[in-house]
């Protein structure tokens, strides 16, 4: 199995007011310049539209679209750019929906149940608590079309880059009124109509009325809550259940100190942004000062280290990785777990992978250097729209090879004087190591799944 690293490209639409009016033309020329953005720093957007001449074909013919629905809003925009996008199948490149009303000025109407991916299937995740049995249904059909079709039709839609992206997306979209509408093809009364197949097999024909996000919020949740008494917060563990048999490790994204101080320290444009979701996901109030800021943070290597010493001190066999609903981040901050696990076996091992970056502006900017410094650093002789392969091998590990692997970007580390300190033996080895994901364990989180 090869995994394909691709660039992310992210471009957010303006920071302006909700529905400003504007000319079609100016869209068409940001769309435009999203296109040659993409040509720039995508490794390849032509393959999956057949080629380069129908890529341009596709570009060509949704300009046609938005000039002829004279679009004005960057809402519509975004939209546009979101179907477009669709073909690539490819998670990384995506517009970001602009944070406003609806078109038309109409309020967002949403069916009051929520659906969760389980195995390509969507469930009752959260539902009205006056119909809390119907917590953990199937559904199989919304307004008569089944939901492997419906999911289909809003793949059309809304870009994914696999099954579990597509069933995702839908679990997510089917509850509004607009999407549905858009992907069924036909104007839909005042209420969602849903079967579903309850726990007991039975068949359940409900109708839920669509309402508006005021009411929502004040609607009390019927919600799955699972019975064993574990660490919800990101980057924490405990042993499950009465005895030491089992530790339990859960971790929420990955972006922790580690790569927020390498990314400070190298004045990195993605500093502030993943700064800031470190401190949502931890739901911890971000302090203003950077550097206490980043102090605070928790270290993935250290309380993984720190789990790992728990373990030998109780013999314990058994590890499980929870990284349900980790959409990613720097896979570089994990790979010192794999080193505390399985010291030089994993340094030397060649986990099959492949990557492939274009060397864009972009991603010279990103990395905050330029293309000379990028060459001095890396002994390379690139130009812009040049490809950089990487592909894993077998190494011959020794104490110099070790070390430089360890001290290199391809481990990220606030401890890597630790690190070195193991001389290449485990800090220590469970007998079994279980990694539970979900449909959002996405990118850095996928392959940190992959390599475990």
């Amino acid at each position: 199995m090869k995994i394909k690293s691709t660039l992310i490209l992210l471009v957010v639409c303006s920071q302006l007011h909700a529905q400003q009016e504007y000319k079609t033309d100016s869209l068409i020329n940001d769309f435009r310049y999203f296109i040659e953005k993409l040509e720039e720093t995508h490794p390849d957007p032509y393959s999956k539209y057949g080629g380069r001449p129908m890529f341009r074909r596709s570009a060509e013919v949704t300009e046609r679209w938005m000039r002829y629905d004279s679009i004005s809003t960057k809402e519509q925009l975004a939209s546009y750019i979101s179907t477009f996008l669709v073909p690539l199948h490819d998670g990384h490149t995506l517009v970001a929906n602009p944070n406003s009303e609806p078109s038309n000025n109409k309020e967002m109407l949403c069916a009051p149940i929520k659906f969760k991916v389980l195995d390509d299937r969507l469930f009752v995740r959260a539902i009205d608590n006056r119909m809390n049995e119907l917590v953990g249904s199937r559904l199989l059909e919304v307004e008569g079309v089944e939901i492997d079709d419906l999911v289909i039709r809003m793949a059309s839609k809304y870009p994914a880059e696999n099954n579990a992206g597509m069933y995702l997306n839908a679990s997510w979209n089917l509850r509004n009124k607009q999407t549905l509408e858009y992907c069924i093809g036909k104007e839909l009364s005042d209420s969602l109509h849903i079967t579903l197949l309850d726990t007991q097999k039975n068949k359940v024909h409900l109708a839920f009325p669509f309402l508006t996000q005021d009411v929502l919020r004040a609607m009390k949740y019927e919600n799955y809550e699972s019975q064993l008494d574990l660490p919800t917060k990101n980057i924490s563990y405990s042993f499950i259940g009465n005895d030491t048999k089992t530790m339990y490790f859960r971790t929420s994204t990955m972006n922790s100190k580690d790569n927020i101080e390498f990314e400070y320290k190298n004045g990195m444009s993605t500093f502030a942004d993943d700064l800031s979701h470190c401190y949502f996901v931890n739901n911890a109030m971000q302090p203003d000062n950077v550097e206490e800021a980043i102090a605070k943070l928790p270290s993935f290597s250290e309380e993984f280290r720190k789990m790992l010493i728990e373990m030998q001190k109780h013999k314990c066999q058994n590890l499980i990785i929870d990284l349900r609903g980790n959409g990613g981040g720097w896979f570089p901050i994990a790979a010192p777990t794999l080193y505390q696990m399985w010291g030089n076996d994993y340094l030397g091992k060649n986990m099959g992978t492949a990557q492939c970056i274009l060397i864009s502006p972009l991603y010279i900017e990103k990395l905050n250097t330029t293309l000379e410094d990028f060459n001095a650093s890396n002994g390379s002789n690139f130009r812009f729209g040049d490809y950089a392969f990487i592909e894993s091998q077998d190494v011959t590990i020794n104490d110099e090879v070790a070390e430089s692997i360890i001290m290199s970007n391809r481990m990220m580390s606030s401890s890597k004087d630790v690190l070195l300190k193991q001389k290449g033996i485990p800090v220590y080895t469970p007998k079994n190591v279980f990694v539970v994901t979900d449909a959002q364990t996405f990118s850095a989180a996928f392959h940190y799944a992959f390599y475990l």
